[in-house]
């Protein structure tokens, strides 16, 4: 069968019964498959909310890092993460930036930038301005917002 017609020729025999089963089959494992996928979805809903819970912890300990002997290590890492530009004007002042700034190799080579390699971008820019005392602001681009994330490894 070629799937352009609902009866195309038949290139073997089957049955009425065999084409149910394999319809009644696929029909259980899809209701069996969005089940799970349900519970999946509630889980990683309550771990995210533990993650929380335990970022909240160690922060009002004032740690970044806790370990529990035979279960694990908890460390709190701090990533900055910026918007890309989304209205013309901060895409026009984003990419002015880094051509009177990078070159425009540079820019050319950004112009179709992800949101994980201008965050890339961003942390190098960032770094380097540190270094020399300064705080990066680039034109086009909203200030970068700090979220918490919990990194877990067994014991």
């Amino acid at each position: 069968m070629n799937g352009t017609n609902e009866w195309d020729t038949p290139t073997k025999d089957i049955s009425v019964k065999e084409m149910d089963n394999a319809l009644i089959n696929l029909r259980a494992l899809k209701e069996e498959y969005a089940s799970v996928d349900a519970i999946a979805k509630e889980c990683h809903k309550r771990l995210k909310q533990a993650e929380a819970a335990v970022i909240q912890i160690l922060k009002d300990a004032g740690k970044g890092t806790y370990i529990t002997e035979g279960i694990g290590k908890a460390t709190i890492t701090e990533k900055l993460s910026v918007a890309t530009p989304k209205s013309i004007d901060e895409k026009v002042a984003f990419f002015k930036w880094i051509e009177e700034n990078l070159g425009v190799e540079t820019r050319d080579a950004y112009m179709t930038v992800s949101s994980a390699s201008l965050n890339k971008f961003y942390q190098e820019q960032s770094d380097l301005a540190a270094e020399r005392g300064e705080v990066l602001e680039i034109d086009g681009l909203q200030p970068p917002t700090s979220r918490s994330t919990l990194s877990f490894r067994k014991a």
